[in-house]
């Protein structure tokens, strides 16, 4: 946390080999990290749809489409804060667990 004119601001740091990189929770990703945050979940989200599939032969198209909204919203992500891009993603995730629910249930064999 950073204090700035008797505020406290949570902030991020991250290191690489070129140096460190500092985010603030207020300003918008940039570059590779702003790919990274909805590039992960979408393609976790795309491979659940395609691991379902594989086992159960069930296709969701929530997952799927879940995936394609966060591969298309790496651009997006560059415009907004970061901590409304993290709200977004999470409020996105949350939808399609309590939209999924009601889907495949997968009994042990008998």
């Amino acid at each position: 946390m950073t204090a700035s004119s008797g505020t406290i601001r949570p902030s991020i740091k991250l290191s690489s080999r070129q140096g460190e990189l500092h985010y603030d929770l207020t300003e918008p990703l940039h570059g590779v990290v702003a790919w990274a945050l909805p590039g992960g979940v979408g393609v976790f989200l795309l491979a659940s749809a395609a691991l379902l599939f594989r086992t159960t032969s069930h296709r969701s198209p929530l997952l799927l489409a879940g995936g394609a909204v966060c591969l298309v919203a790496g651009p997006a992500v560059t415009f907004v804060p970061s901590l409304v891009a993290l709200a977004l993603l999470a409020a996105l995730v949350t939808a399609l667990v309590l939209g999924s629910s009601n889907g495949v249930h997968i009994s042990a064999p008998q």
